[in-house]
């Protein structure tokens, strides 16, 4: 007995002893992001760069909180050995946050030809955002140091999310989202896009921080749409808020609208209900798109009454409901009829829930989107929580003061 507890204790020792492959973090450059173009050079290259926090900024306040290092190679890990050349520690990516690849590379080449590395490396954050520099390199992108954020990385982060939730035209991606779906057939990809505003070179500055109104900025753009695992377009603001209205992605925004000959209302989306009924119908496929959205009122400037008419209420939820159905048919147009994209994944949907009609029809998962007719219906209510308090511009008011 007294053998095995000293048998059981020497293997919980053993336990205790740590990792066999760790690793110090002050050996480590922590990359926080990571950009990806095309070696305009040497196309057969890939030039990636890397966003490193930089250590030294705790011990000097005059340099910038990350380090920027770039090489090509004819693979991400390929490359990846070229910056370590050039760099006194090892490249972890653990932390990564941000994938910023190039316009250039994705009109050319499908991402899975080069994002393997991503899944096979058990240190790289597969949880990364994803995005697509729009017109310029990707690496331009991480080379400019931002106000707020002075990690841009983490600028890109906090303004991606921040968007999704406020304005209803960038979605978020993830890294495994992304490669997931380029794996599947039946699936096309679509990717919130940034871009940059002025010169790259004033954006690199670390006086770019302390100008109250910078020359370079970087702002997020409309979603990126994908073909065949390549970049054909980009949507408008409403074609990206009717892909997020249909995806249930647009909450807490909102939506504006004239409620007079002059003026506009503009409705908070509270919350998002959006169900999809698929059938055949003269042998074609059809796809129902019903839309139900809680809205408040958070801005009124009309010659209308709120509390003393009750049909003001009705006419402003069916102008909404109308003014969603429009989003909603300006997407499916630019997405299904324009690019033949089956960016809803349709295809896939109609495998699943009705393929014996499509082998009947003669339809596969990638042929199906060519024909699909769509309807959609919205149904808006609005919160009576909004409608105690009149409108400033109320005329009849004014008259009796």
């Amino acid at each position: 007995m007294k053998l095995i507890k000293i048998l059981v204790l020497l293997l919980t020792l053993i336990s205790l002893t740590g990792c066999y492959n760790y690793k110090e973090l002050n050996d480590s450059a922590i990359v926080s992001a990571m950009s990806i173009d095309l070696d305009e050079d040497n196309p057969e290259k890939y030039k990636v760069g890397v966003q490193i926090m930089n250590a030294k900024k705790k011990e000097n306040n005059n340099v910038s909180e990350i380090a920027f290092f770039e090489a090509s190679g004819l693979s991400i890990y390929d490359a990846l050995g070229s910056i370590v050349l050039s760099s006194p520690k090892q490249l972890y990516l653990g932390h990564m946050e941000v994938v910023v690849l190039g316009e250039k590379i994705l009109k050319q080449k499908s991402p899975l030809d080069f994002l393997d590395f991503f899944m096979r490396d058990s240190s790289a954050e597969k949880d990364a955002v994803v995005v697509v520099s729009r017109e310029k390199n990707a690496s331009d992108i991480l080379k400019i140091l931002t106000p707020l954020e002075t990690i841009t990385s983490q600028n890109l982060k906090a303004s991606l999310f921040n968007s999704a939730d406020f304005s209803g035209t960038t979605n978020i991606v993830t890294l495994d989202e992304l490669i997931s779906h380029l794996m599947d057939d039946s699936k096309e990809a679509i990717l919130p896009s940034v871009e940059l505003t002025g010169k790259v070179n004033k954006g690199e500055n670390i006086d770019n921080l302390s100008d109250s109104d910078p020359d370079v900025r970087i702002r997020f753009s409309n979603l990126a749409l994908l073909k065949d695992d390549k970049l054909i377009g980009y949507l408008s603001n409403n074609e990206s808020f009717g892909y997020n209205v249909i995806t249930a992605e647009a909450g807490n925004t909102y939506i504006k609208f004239k409620c007079d000959n002059e003026n506009y209302a503009t409705l908070e989306l509270v919350s998002l209900k959006t169900n999809e009924e698929i059938s055949f119908k003269n042998k074609k496929p059809f796809v129902n798109i019903n839309n139900e959205t809680k809205t408040n009122i958070v801005e009124y400037n009309c010659d209308l009454d709120l509390i003393k008419d009750d049909k003001i209420i009705d006419e402003i939820q069916k102008k909404a409901e109308k003014r969603i159905e429009y989003l909603m048919n300006d997407f499916l147009d630019k997405a299904y009829e324009e690019y033949k994209t089956d960016v809803l994944h349709y295809g896939s949907t109609f495998y699943k829930e009705k393929r014996n009609e499509m082998k009947k029809y003669g339809y596969t998962t990638k042929s199906i989107k060519d024909d699909i007719k769509f309807k959609v219906t919205s149904k808006v209510k609005v919160d009576a929580a909004g409608l105690t308090v009149k409108s400033i511009n109320n005329k009849e008011d004014k008259r009796e003061r």
